[in-house]
């Protein structure tokens, strides 16, 4: 058995993780991100050359085309996932662990994602996929292995279990019904919003929340969901729209007004945004 007791341990054994916050330095380029304390030097000197080929060799490895000199805040989530796998292979990694990595990723980009994923494979790749969309464990293993408060509860050959199994083995209890149907008794309104507008992001948007209810926001990336949040909350200046508070017209000029007024805002970049 091999004893693991810190990620540089792990590293040097060839296993790599990439986690579901992703470990790179904005302001850094992609080339400086993938080599970042393992910089190749000549005379105390930074081969950059050298690294940028190495880079674009690692990148046609697995089929992605992004300029090595570009900031890593200037790419797409998708992007920088990519460049969390290229790092990870350029340290010769046998094993990849991949923590929950289609958390925040369009369809088009899972998919592109789990093609990466089965060429890593077909190279001899272990990869260690951690996720809850268990649509996504059909696709993409080979087997499923199950974790219940911390202990392990099974592992089965992916043809040889059933959702329902699989759902069961999570939970500790058979299921009757995935998605039962739900009943709610909303009370009076905590929340409306009225011809809310910013820009061509967000476009008269108007709607109500009440007391006891749960009410969902569905829309392809750039629909202007998170958009209309940040209005809500302050974080973003609107152009027009009225925002009512239990019926009361409330002016929400900041995160501060927001928060006084006891609305919380749970951000999608938690690293980015708080």
């Amino acid at each position: 058995p091999v004893h693991i007791l810190s990620p540089t341990a792990a590293q040097k054994a060839g296993v790599s993780i990439i986690y579901q916050e992703f470990n790179l330095i904005p302001d850094l380029t992609v080339r400086e991100n993938i080599f970042l304390g393992r910089e190749k030097t000549r005379m105390g000197l930074v081969r950059a050359a050298e690294e940028h080929q190495k880079t674009l060799q690692l990148f046609r490895k697995i089929g992605i085309n992004i300029d090595a000199d570009a900031r890593c805040s200037e790419l797409t989530v998708a992007q920088q996932q990519t460049v969390e796998i290229a790092k990870a292979l350029s340290v010769n990694a046998k094993i990849i662990v991949m923590d929950e990595p289609t958390a925040t990723l369009t369809t088009q980009e899972v998919e592109h994602l789990f093609a990466i994923v089965q060429d890593l494979k077909s190279h001899g790749l272990g990869i260690i996929y951690i996720s809850h969309r268990l649509d996504e464990i059909f696709e993409v293993a080979d087997r499923a292995m199950v974790l219940r408060d911390g202990e392990h509860v099974g592992t089965q050959d992916i043809n040889d279990i059933t959702r329902e199994k699989l759902i069961e083995m999570m939970v500790g209890r058979p299921i009757e019904s995935e998605f039962p149907k739900r009943t709610a008794s909303p009370g009076s309104e905590r929340l409306r919003v009225e011809n809310l507008c910013r820009g061509k992001a967000v476009r008269n948007v108007s709607f109500s929340v009440w007391a006891g209810e749960v009410l969902g926001f569905a829309g392809l990336v750039g629909a202007g969901r998170t958009e209309t949040m940040r209005l809500i909350f302050g974080a973003d200046k609107p152009d027009g729209g009225h925002i009512f508070i239990e019926g009361r017209k409330t002016d929400i000029r900041s995160p501060g007004d927001a928060i006084r007024n006891r609305i919380c805002l749970l951000t999608e970049d938690r690293k980015g945004q708080g």
